[in-house]
């Protein structure tokens, strides 16, 4: 009889040694999971954003040598132009990278 309560007392303690284990991969995988998620969201982005890419590269060639302002270019090209106070203008253009937008700058004297 002594056996088989400490036999059992035995398997009680194994199953919460289970049950921890269990918990603490149960939130690894969740974790796991949600980056997982966010890669294939980015992936995603990515991928539409290569297609934009694509589509403006192509416009650019079917367009040729530019002589005079385009206002079609320019809106695909252009996300804003910000003119501040001291005359300084910011162009951001839609072309983006990793983590930050193109941003040309120039000053306007006048």
């Amino acid at each position: 009889m002594r056996k088989l309560v400490d036999a059992y007392a035995h398997a009680l303690i194994e199953q919460a040694e289970y049950d921890d284990r269990y918990a603490e991969i149960l939130a690894r995988s969740r974790v796991i999971e949600e980056q997982i998620s966010q890669i294939e969201e980015q992936r995603e982005r990515r991928k539409a954003r290569k297609r934009e890419l694509g589509a403006f590269n192509k416009a650019l060639k079917e367009m040729g040598p530019i002589m005079e302002f385009d206002e079609e270019l320019w809106n695909m090209a252009v996300e804003n132009v910000v003119i501040q106070k001291d005359a300084a203008i910011t162009i951001r253009l839609k072309i983006k990278r990793q983590r930050s937008s193109i941003i040309l700058e120039t000053a306007v004297k006048s």
